[in-house]
């Protein structure tokens, strides 16, 4: 009795065509056919002498391969994204850790020289408190200074599994209003974590999130939001995030 493929096993013997295909090993199309049978059942194989007993499996197969060359074309250009998301986020938060320390120095010395000026002294009372005296140089007010810095600084969110393509759209539309720091799942949970230690508040794309980095999310202390959607999503539970600062 002769065997009449259906379109299920069609389907799996153009998969299976393609991948054999796309392999290092040789293969002619016909081979590829009767390779791929493996994959069915001994009672559903049947002997191909020529393709043209088959006429729909070439074409097929050709355009699976296509498709799934394509896809792997993704796969790397998704990577290197992520790659270089990761070098600049890193670049990025050595730059501002370097600003932080030189603009640190440069007040201390400013209030250093400001505290012996005779004028200003005479301007906070130091002379009649302390006449025919050096003034005392106290950090404190610097120290001050720094906390009132801190406090009026932007409120500090970490955005979870978006792609580098994706953080710069969501960075420029709340630029100077939220301080937006992307982490994406090439980065290691031990980075995920050092984000959060020193966060506001997070959102994660679980769509693009494994359960382990969703669970770092969860336990963390800071607020967070699940996102189950896109790029639009995101941008309205900042939004709404933004309402509450």
């Amino acid at each position: 009795m002769r065997v009449r493929w259906t379109d299920e096993e069609r389907a799996i013997l153009v998969e299976r065509g393609a991948q054999l295909l796309h392999s290092k090993d040789a293969f002619s199309v016909r081979d590829c056919l009767l390779k791929a049978q493996e994959a069915l059942p001994k009672d559903r194989r049947r002997q191909i002498a020529a393709l043209t007993q088959v006429p729909w499996f070439h074409p097929e197969v050709q355009a699976k391969l296509k498709e799934i060359e394509r896809q792997q074309t993704q796969a790397v250009e998704q990577e290197i994204q992520q790659a270089v998301q990761s070098v600049e986020q890193k670049a990025r938060a050595e730059l501002e850790e370097a600003i932080a320390a030189y603009v640190g120095r440069i007040l201390a010395k400013a209030l250093t020289v400001a505290v012996r000026d005779p004028e200003l002294r005479a301007l906070f009372g130091h002379d009649h408190a302390n006449p025919g005296h050096d003034v005392c140089v106290n950090h404190e007010p610097h120290k001050h200074h720094l906390v009132s810095h801190r406090k009026e600084r932007l409120h500090r969110v970490v955005v979870a599994g978006v792609l580098n393509s994706q953080a710069r759209a969501i960075e420029h539309e709340f630029k100077n209003k939220l301080d937006l720091r992307f982490w994406s799942k090439d980065q290691s949970n031990d980075t995920l974590k050092s984000m959060l230690s020193h966060a506001d508040a997070a959102v994660g794309m679980v769509g693009f999130l494994a359960h382990s980095h969703d669970g770092i999310l969860k336990a963390s202390k800071v607020p967070y939001t699940p996102v189950s959607g896109g790029v639009t999503q995101v941008k309205q539970a900042l939004e709404r995030l933004l309402e509450t600062v």
